[in-house]
């Protein structure tokens, strides 16, 4: 499925090298959970990741919003989405993060998009200070 970027994967990363190489700062962004992904995959991203010139990196689960082309597809064939419940996207993250190269600041951990916008009411309207306090709880450090 699109996710009507506009681009592909290899455009971003020569957008980012090219950036980088004018000492730029310059951060990524990853949405986890997109239809079709599958855990492996998704922690297999670290280490492209973790190859690339970034400064920093914004994270965060998939949340459907209304009134998009998302949103319709989830709504007339919801068996090809796993969105994360809170507990499997901390247990993800973390395992994500111990793979992410440590020199990549950390900008996001989680998305927080308002309960009115959204398809569902996913992990119990938590903000996202709410969720990284969660997840500190149970880092392992």
């Amino acid at each position: 499925m699109k996710i009507n970027r506009g681009h592909s994967f290899e455009t971003s990363v020569e957008a980012i090298r090219k950036t980088a190489g004018q000492n730029i700062f310059t951060t990524g962004h990853l949405v986890f959970g997109l239809p079709g992904e599958r855990r492996e995959e998704m922690l297999a991203e670290a280490e492209i990741i973790s190859a690339l010139p970034l400064d920093s990196i914004k994270l965060h689960q998939l949340q459907i919003l209304k009134d998009t082309a998302m949103a319709t597809d989830y709504l007339e064939n919801p068996s090809s989405f796993s969105l994360f419940s809170l507990n499997d996207y901390i247990d993800f993250i973390t395992s994500f993060l111990e793979r992410l190269n440590p020199d990549i600041i950390i900008e996001r951990l989680s998305g927080e998009v308002p309960p009115r916008y959204l398809i569902s009411s996913p992990w119990e309207r938590l903000r996202a200070d709410q969720v990284l306090k969660k997840l500190k709880k149970t880092w392992q450090y």
